[in-house]
């Protein structure tokens, strides 16, 4: 049974993929929060305003029933007969069958808690028999009563209070009361009905169940008269709304939740109730576990089946790779066996022509080197300047027929030098040290000095760390040359004057030499030409010496560029040559 093992790349791709899954997922869980907050806040905040006015609603049903029922008591015919009755005999009999009439009709009414009814003149005032409250009697005390009672055809709802009552079992009651005047046998009265508000809290209550954070009954002065919990918020809600403008507002967002304000059709009533940010997060937090749940064993499931998709692709690279580490250590014979019919399979193909054709390249270079070395070796006799050591060998010889003894020895010393530089050949070396190089120079310019006559002034411009770093050899020399037989030479005879500046710089990774006089200078087209030139060509096989030709086809032999030499000049102005060089190891 053959062993799958996972490759490099099949590792790579699982963690790509692994990555891109992962990705996905909180991209679809970001995209899921932008998609589904909206209409999913908007969907609860349309709920809270359906309760809210549901709830409303049964208040406005509870207001108008108490509203007709007590158009009912004004004018009800039982009552009348025994008011007339009264008025006319104003006996005490007759007084306490009118609140007896008063009793039936509150009993008809199980909302109904109490009834009283007061002429506007306040002489004559009748109550209910039973369920008369000390807060009762003190709303008619109040001056919202006070200024309902003493108007004629008004009519309005009281806010609301509390009645605790004692006895075999303690109870709340919260009560309210309708107003309405009406005229009979002459005069004006007001009737007030007190209700019972607890089913209509307890539908408040059994509506809103956890949906509401909190809520609260109020008149239009916004003072509540039931309140979920007692905390700042009504005082904000009263604030916010006295600062409102418009009274028809019926949601807005503050205090990190939705507030709604619900107005009653029928009284001076309004429910108003709060909602979170928190709880209307409950409202499409079980989607995003369903996604989060969804995506994660999809996820899962990823993981698991990629390696076994991933390993038969791979296995095929991993055979080639193992081909290509075999050629690499030179056994070319290898061919890789990979046969798929896909981009592998090509690369496969593609890689057996490419090590056939590296087998030719192969013998291709060796040719090459080997035409290298011997271009090397013309190169290195190119730069034994025959006429430069003729030249020195006779100015010995003046110098031996005047008997200058010691200036004979200090020229032959310095050609000896320069001769064992240049025919330090092993291993074909073509490198040497900045020393050396400047060394070798310094040899050519006292040879130099006994040839001519003249005054050339050499000055050396070298940073110090750069004196143990190689250059190729004979570099500089055939630069001083120029400068002094081609800048320096006084036309009128082999007077030689001037000043020669060599230096050598690190800029930018680089060995900048510039040899720079102030001599006759180039002509334009001249200069032209010596940019241009250099062509490997320019070489010939008796090794004459051709300057700059010499140097710019070694360098570009070395560098694999003709863009290594630069000169620069005017007429009469002086000339720059400059050669640059990449930095060498040390």
């Amino acid at each position: 049974m053959k062993k799958w093992k996972m490759s490099r790349v099949g590792i790579k791709i699982v963690i790509k993929s692994t990555i891109m899954c992962f990705t996905i997922f909180i991209l679809t869980l970001i995209v899921s929060y932008i998609i589904l907050i909206p209409p999913l806040k908007e969907q609860t905040v349309k709920t809270a305003k359906d309760v809210n006015r549901q709830i409303m609603q049964q208040a406005d049903i509870l207001f108008s029933n108490i509203k007709n029922y007590t158009e009912t008591i004004a004018y009800d015919s039982g009552y009348r007969t025994a008011y007339q009755n009264y008025a006319n005999t104003n006996s005490e009999k007759y007084y306490y069958r009118v609140c007896q009439n008063l009793n039936r009709l509150a009993g008809m009414n199980n909302k109904i808690r109490s009834i009283i009814i007061e002429s506007q003149d306040g002489k004559q005032r009748f109550t209910s028999i039973v369920q008369i409250n000390d807060m009762d009697l003190k709303l008619l005390e109040s001056n919202w009563y006070i200024k309902l009672h003493e108007s004629k055809y008004a009519d309005g709802f009281s806010e609301g209070y509390l009645i605790k009552e004692e006895g075999g079992f303690s109870s709340e009651i919260y009560t309210a009361a309708y107003c309405k005047n009406f005229y009979m046998f002459g005069k004006w009265f007001t009737v007030t009905a007190f209700f019972k508000c607890n089913y209509i809290l307890d539908f408040s209550k059994l509506l809103v169940s956890n949906m509401l954070d909190n809520y609260m009954w109020t008149d239009l002065n916004y003072k509540p008269f039931f309140l979920k919990k007692d905390d700042n918020w009504s005082g904000f809600i009263k604030e916010h709304m006295e600062n409102t403008e418009h009274t028809d507002i019926s949601s807005f967002w503050k205090n990190n939740g939705y507030n709604f304000v619900q107005f009653s059709e029928e009284s001076n009533w309004l429910f108003v109730s709060y909602v979170s940010g928190k709880n209307i997060k409950k409202d499409y937090r079980p989607y995003f576990w369903m996604i989060i749940y969804i995506f994660s064993t999809l996820f899962l499931c990823i993981i698991f089946i990629t390696p076994f998709i991933i390993i038969p692709i791979t296995n095929p690279i991993s055979q080639l790779k193992n081909v290509m580490l075999k050629v690499s250590n030179g056994e070319l014979d290898v061919m890789p066996t990979v046969q798929t019919d896909d981009e592998i399979g090509d690369l496969s193909i593609y890689f057996n022509n490419m090590v056939y054709d590296l087998k030719i390249s192969i013998n291709k270079l060796l040719e090459k080197e080997e035409m290298e070395h011997r271009m090397k070796y013309n190169l290195l006799i190119s730069q034994l300047d025959p006429h430069f050591i003729y030249n020195t060998m006779n100015s010995i010889n003046i110098l031996a027929r005047r008997g200058k003894c010691e200036d004979i020895i200090a020229v032959n010393t310095a050609l000896i030098k320069i001769l064992q530089d240049r025919l330090r050949v092993k291993k074909i070396d073509v490198f040497d040290t900045v020393e050396q190089e400047v060394n070798m120079v310094k040899q050519y310019i006292i040879i130099h000095n006994y040839r001519y006559q003249g005054d050339v002034k050499f000055i050396w411009d070298i940073d110090e760390e750069l004196y143990n770093f190689k250059i190729p050899k004979s570099i500089i020399q055939p630069l001083v040359e120029n400068a002094l037989y081609h800048g320096m030479f006084d036309e009128n005879g082999n007077e030689i004057n001037g000043t020669i500046k060599i230096s050598i710089k690190m800029e930018d990774d680089n060995i900048i030499i510039r040899v720079l006089d102030n001599g006759i200078g180039i002509e334009p087209a001249k200069l032209k030409e010596l940019n241009s030139s250099g062509s490997i060509e320019a070489l010939n096989s008796e090794g004459k010496h051709i300057g700059l030709a010499n140097l710019r086809a070694r360098l570009s032999y070395l560098y694999n560029t003709r863009d290594c030499i630069f000169i620069e000049s005017e007429p009469q102005q002086g000339t720059c040559v400059t050669v640059k060089i990449r930095k060498p190891d040390r």
